[in-house]
C-alpha cells in the first residue's frame, strides 16, 4: 500500500514495488500543510491503483518474475544449437548489457525507455559502428525471446534509436597478392598448403571446411560431402581439379578423421592472419574470409560463371522462386562451371 511519510517537515511517499521486491520512497518536495497532505494522499492512491492494475495485468498475461540471469540462461539453452560464433556474439552482448542491467535484477527493469537509453549509451562506445550494431541486434533478439516467454511485456524500440550498420568496402585479393600468397605457401607444411588451396578453390566458409571428414572426400566422383553449420544440413559439392593431388596426398596419410587439423574456425582464422602478416599483406579487413569474397568476385566478374551455380557452390541461399523451388543444379553442372575458375 502506498503511504505518506513526513521527514524533516517534508512529505514523502512510500510504496512497495512487486517486480523489484523492494520498498521505494520518494520526496514530493511539499511542506506539511493540510492542502499538501490532501494532494499527497490523492497521489498515493493513484500510484497504488497503478501498481495494483499493473500487477493484475502481469498475472493475467502470465509475466514471469525471474532475474535477467535466469532468463539469459534460458535463452542460451533454447539457442544451444546455434553456431559457436553466434553463441560468442550472445555472450559478448550479455557482458555489455549487464554493465547497465545487473544480472540479478528482475527482467521487469527491461522496458522501452531503459532499453533505448542503453542503445544510446552503446553508440558512444569506442567500437566500430558494425560492432555496436551487432550488440544492438542481439539486444533485440534477446528482448524478442523475453516477449515470447512472458518475461516482460511487449514493446517496440524506436527505429531512430537503433544503431545503424555501415557498408564497408569489400576487400578481395588482387592478382599480384594471389601470386605472392601461392608463391610463398608452397614452402609451408602440407596441412597449411591444403588449407590455403581449399579456401581459394572452393570459396567455402571456414566452418564448412572444418566440417569435412576424410571419409567425405570422394576422389573418384571428385566431390566433397560435409555438414554445414550454417544451413544445418549435409552438402555435396564438386572440388576443383587443382585440388586433386593435394587431396590424394592427404588421404594417403589417413582416411579417417578431419581433413583439416584446427580446433575451431577462430584458430583457423588466426593461422591464416599470421601467414598473411608474414607476407606484409596488412591492408585493413583481410582475413580467411577474404578468400571467400575473392572466389565469389572472380567467379562472377572475371569468369562470368552462372550466378545460381556460384550460390550453390559456396552455400548461399537462392533468392528467386525459380532457383529456389524449380532449378535443380546437378554436380556435373557445378563441376563444369567450377573448372572455368583459374588462379
Amino acid at each position: 500500500m502506498a503511504i505518506i511519510r513526513v521527514r524533516n517537515g517534508i512529505i514523502h511517499i512510500q510504496w512497495y514495488e512487486p517486480q523489484k521486491k523492494k520498498i521505494r520512497s520518494k520526496s514530493l518536495g511539499l511542506k506539511v500543510t493540510q492542502s499538501n497532505l490532501k494532494k499527497a494522499r490523492e497521489l498515493a492512491e493513484r500510484l497504488q491503483t497503478e501498481i495494483t492494475n499493473d500487477n493484475k495485468k502481469r498475472k493475467m498475461i502470465g509475466i514471469v518474475d525471474d532475474s535477467i540471469k535466469v532468463a539469459f540462461e534460458h535463452f542460451l539453452s533454447v539457442n544451444q544449437g546455434k553456431r559457436p560464433r553466434t553463441i560468442e556474439d550472445y555472450l559478448r552482448f550479455y557482458k555489455a548489457f549487464t554493465k547497465k542491467f545487473s544480472e540479478d535484477s528482475p527482467c521487469s527493469l527491461i522496458h522501452k525507455r531503459s532499453l533505448e537509453e542503453w542503445l544510446m549509451e552503446i553508440k558512444r562506445l569506442p567500437m566500430k559502428p558494425n560492432s555496436i550494431h551487432g550488440l544492438a541486434k542481439q539486444a533485440v533478439h534477446f528482448c524478442n525471446f523475453l516477449f515470447e516467454y512472458n518475461y516482460i511485456q511487449v514493446f517496440k524500440v524506436n527505429s531512430s534509436v537503433m544503431p545503424k550498420p555501415v557498408q564497408v568496402q569489400k576487400q578481395i585479393f588482387s592478382d599480384d597478392e594471389l601470386k605472392l600468397i601461392f608463391g610463398s605457401v608452397s614452402n609451408m607444411k602440407k596441412n597449411y598448403v591444403l588449407l590455403i588451396n581449399l579456401l581459394f578453390y572452393t570459396g567455402l566458409r571456414s566452418t564448412d571446411l572444418l566440417g569435412i571428414e576424410r571419409s567425405g572426400v570422394d576422389l573418384k566422383a571428385k566431390t566433397i560431402t560435409f555438414y554445414s553449420l550454417k544451413s544445418k544440413m549435409y552438402r555435396t559439392v564438386p572440388f576443383h581439379s587443382e585440388l586433386t593431388p593435394l587431396l590424394e596426398d592427404a588421404l594417403q596419410e589417413s582416411t579417417e578423421g578431419k581433413l583439416l587439423h584446427y580446433a575451431n574456425d577462430k584458430n583457423l582464422g588466426k593461422a591464416v592472419s599470421r601467414f598473411l602478416k608474414t607476407l606484409n599483406l596488412k591492408k585493413s579487413g583481410i582475413s580467411a574470409r577474404t578468400f571467400r569474397k575473392t572466389f565469389i568476385t572472380r567467379c562472377r566478374n572475371i569468369f562470368r560463371m552462372d550466378a545460381a551455380i556460384v550460390r550453390e557452390l559456396v552455400g548461399h541461399s537462392h533468392k528467386t522462386v525459380m532457383d529456389k523451388h524449380y532449378n535443380e543444379i546437378s554436380i556435373d553442372d557445378m563441376r563444369t562451371e567450377l573448372e572455368k575458375y583459374k588462379l
